[in-house]
């Protein structure tokens, strides 16, 4: 309770950045903003975006210009943002 959910919204926060640290600098990944919660946003080639949604759970934030939103919580380990980062960078570096 009483700082319970500051821890867990560092953790969640912590993975984010994580996961654009991971992606940063990736072939066909752009990160759009500033990583400051525990959202990133990244825009990828259309294919990428379907490939990836038929393998995992995520939302397109602006279909327009192929930008997509993805969340972390105080749950996601660091194993899960490591392993859909590859995914990630698999798939966008396939245009």
């Amino acid at each position: 309770s009483g700082g319970l959910w500051l821890e867990n919204a560092r953790r969640a926060n912590a993975m984010a950045r994580l996961l654009a640290d991971r992606l940063s600098g990736a072939p066909g990944v752009e990160l759009t903003q500033p990583v400051e919660t525990n959202a990133v946003f990244a825009r990828l080639a259309p294919a990428a975006i379907e490939r990836l949604q038929a393998r995992f759970a995520f939302y397109t934030w602006d279909h327009q210009e192929h930008v997509v939103r993805w969340m972390t919580s105080f749950a996601t380990t660091k194993a899960e943002v490591e392993a859909f980062a590859a995914a990630v960078r698999e798939e966008a570096s396939k245009g």
